[in-house]
């Protein structure tokens, strides 16, 4: 496969090696991602095209590559500062020595070859470029194992980091949630539930909407447009269906709504204890009903943040799910902080706090709703699957969605500058 695409039939093992430094074969199917140049291993598919020329992932690996090479890290400018006095100052030594040894008696061949020697030996240049070659070697080492730094500043300042902010849905989770449960109200029909709440969702890109969506598909419901759809970042949504308003999102949402869910919430409490996320259901402000959607955590997600704990850094679950289903996922990786419920815009309040504490602080997700989280951390890391917008606003980018991979950029950051 040449060029980025999305799956639209079949299933098959793709190799994407090349791009993400993953030797093992990926399972594709419907819907899912595809990154150019990747190769089909042994099934049939058909993919549709949505990336070409620079906007490839190729070409942005490139581009990103480019731009990280023609900037300096703080290091290097601080080399770059040494060896501009260093060369004056070993000229003047240089000087010096030539005349001792002249003035003690020595020939003129001598004295200057004493000069030649001390201009030689004493070079400065192999002082910048020693640590420019070690910062190229550490990206190039990155760029092997499927991590992407954009520039040398963040290669040098992720092993200073002291607090590491995670998101939860696609970062710490596969970002893969189904619907679990269906819980109706008094005299609610399932079906109908299901095309209200399926039919609102049909406009949005959020991951817990596409589960509500393809829980439809399963049923086999055929679905509306909304007339009017109206996205609230963070809480939930506003659609129009047939002259009718359907409201669905989480306990805040409804709370400003002023709809009434208090029958329901040890139902609701319960299932975000289990890690689920109850999303609430209402028609022109009667309450219908809670979809309990699951996202189960990734394999390597609980290992990858027990050694970063073993490092002895401060690990926070920043997120806007409820705060029992937060908590309920921080337990399974291992996560002692969890700051649950908040709104995009907040997520960057957080991260500022936390710096004005003189702590350097990393960021780790990949939405639209971190971008900003991810832009005013010292470092923003981004899964491979995060959104343009995050990608762009972060400095690192781990290919293959694995956080296995921000303990290695760790790590390589502290080997390469002998910490």
């Amino acid at each position: 496969m040449p060029l980025d695409g999305i799956v639209r039939r079949g299933k098959t093992l793709v190799e994407e090696s090349m791009p993400t430094g993953e030797n093992l074969p990926v399972e594709k199917k419907a819907n899912d991602r595809l990154i150019g140049p990747s190769i089909n291993k042994n099934g049939v598919i058909r993919y549709e095209t949505t990336h070409i020329g620079n906007d490839t992932t190729l070409a942005q690996i490139s581009k990103l590559v480019d731009d990280a090479q023609s900037l300096k890290a703080p290091i290097e400018k601080l080399a770059d500062i040494i060896s501009s006095y260093f060369v004056y100052i070993i000229i003047v030594v240089a000087i010096g020595s030539s005349l001792l040894w002249a003035l003690s008696g020595q020939s003129i061949s001598f004295s200057l070859s004493v000069f030649i020697s001390v201009l030689v030996i004493a070079c400065p240049c192999a002082f910048g470029l020693a640590t420019r070659t070690a910062i190229m070697v550490g990206m190039r080492k990155g760029a092997e194992n499927g991590i992407l730094i954009k520039s040398g500043e963040a290669l040098e300042t992720t092993h200073h980091v002291k607090t590491i902010l995670f998101d939860k849905t696609g970062t710490i989770t596969k970002g893969k949630p189904v619907v679990t449960d269906i819980i109706l109200a008094e005299n609610m029909d399932k079906n109908l539930l299901l095309f209200l709440a399926a039919s609102a969702e049909k406009a949005t890109e959020h991951p817990l909407g596409e589960a509500i969506v393809k829980e439809d598909e399963i049923v086999g419901i055929d679905l509306v447009e909304p007339s009017i759809f109206e996205s609230f970042p963070g809480l939930g949504i506003n659609a129009i269906l047939k002259g009718t308003e359907v409201s669905l999102g989480n306990e805040e949402f409804f709370k400003q709504l002023n709809i009434d869910i208090s029958k329901f919430k040890l139902i609701s409490d319960n299932l975000a204890s289990k890690g689920k996320t109850p999303v609430y259901i209402a028609n022109d402000r009667i309450f219908l009903g809670i979809i309990a959607i699951e996202d189960t955590v990734k394999p390597a997600s609980a290992s990858a943040i027990q050694k970063l704990n073993k490092l002895g850094l401060n690990m926070v679950m920043l997120t806007g799910d409820s705060k029992l289903t937060a908590q309920a996922i921080a337990n399974q990786v291992g996560i002692a902080n969890v700051i649950s419920e908040v709104l995009p815009h907040e997520k960057a309040h957080y991260v500022k706090m936390l710096q004005s504490k003189e702590h350097k602080v990393a960021m780790v997700g990949n939405g639209i709703n971190d971008a900003l989280a991810l832009a005013q951390a010292d470092i923003g890391f981004v899964m491979g699957s995060g959104t343009d917008i995050a990608m762009k606003s972060a400095d690192i980018i781990l290919m293959n969605n694995d956080l296995q991979l921000l303990m290695s950029r760790i790590d390589l950051s502290k080997k390469q500058f002998g910490i």
